[in-house]
């Protein structure tokens, strides 16, 4: 499987420093990138939260670009089956950038 070698190869780690680092069209496209990996190779969700996914990911809700944001909610949503994830994503700061995106919708 060339997705489990280019993880192994550091794949997510170059990825999440794109995220951190990138300007907003870059960030865009990293946080993209993991999302469509994570949602089609659940086996790499490990991966990612062990190569320091969530803490970037959470950034992305608090001042990523907000374009971003939907490909940041989804990997994090699927993180989320894990309680020490679901635990990283809460002492990252996820929960009032969650309650406002939440509270935005309800307005809209």
């Amino acid at each position: 499987d060339n997705v489990g070698e280019i993880i192994q190869a550091g794949g997510f780690t170059a990825l999440i420093h794109l995220v951190e680092t990138g300007s907003e069209t870059i960030k865009l496209e990293a946080t993209r990138g993991i999302m469509k990996t994570v949602s089609r190779h659940a086996h790499t969700l490990l991966s990612l939260a062990k190569d320091g996914g969530i803490a970037p990911l959470v950034r992305i809700l608090i001042s990523g670009p907000a374009a971003a944001c939907r490909s940041a909610i989804d990997s994090l949503a699927r993180l989320s089956f894990d309680e020490e994830n679901c635990m990283e994503m809460i002492r990252a700061g996820c929960m009032p950038p969650l309650i406002a995106l939440l509270e935005a919708d309800a307005e809209d």
